[in-house]
């Protein structure tokens, strides 16, 4: 059974003291919130040279390994036979391409480090509006990743 499953306030109380003593904080901090807001409005940042190299590979149907209801899709992948061997695809967000450096998103992330998953909640590394929003590979959505082709024989 997990604690998401039953009513204990008790234990969702200690957690919640433990990650204030830890300083962990489930929400990212406002600023970042409303800078991640504007930047979905406006679109990913594309340098010219990510623009110049960026390729259009929404023909290639990849997996995720996510469980069922997830919307945090920051990975995934494909695996094709060539020839004798595979050809391994593997997709992770550019969350980059929605975060401007020195910016409050850059900031709040930075401080974070990576996200933390708790016993009850998880305390995410991004603003949710992007992680669960505009840079997951949600199906039918388009997103900018990062495409690596690994050749296995």
């Amino acid at each position: 059974m997990k604690l998401g499953d039953v009513d204990d306030t008790r234990a969702h109380a200690a957690f919640e003291q433990i990650r204030v003593e830890n300083k962990v904080s489930v929400d990212a901090a406002p600023a970042a919130v409303e800078e991640a807001t504007t930047r979905i409005a406006q679109g990913p940042l594309d340098s010219d040279l990510v623009a110049a190299v960026r390729t259009d590979r929404r023909d290639l149907e990849l997996l995720s390994l996510d469980p069922t209801g997830s919307r945090d899709l920051d990975q995934s992948l494909r695996l094709e036979r060539q020839g004798s061997g595979y050809l391994f695809h593997y997709a992770i967000a550019d969350v980059a391409a929605w975060v401007e450096a020195g910016g409050a998103i850059d900031a709040d992330t930075r401080a974070r480090g990576q996200t933390i998953y708790c016993p009850d909640v998880r305390a995410p590394l991004h603003p949710s509006v992007l992680s669960e929003g505009a840079a997951s590979q949600l199906q039918d959505q388009d997103v900018p990743v990062v495409l690596w082709r690994i050749a296995l024989d």
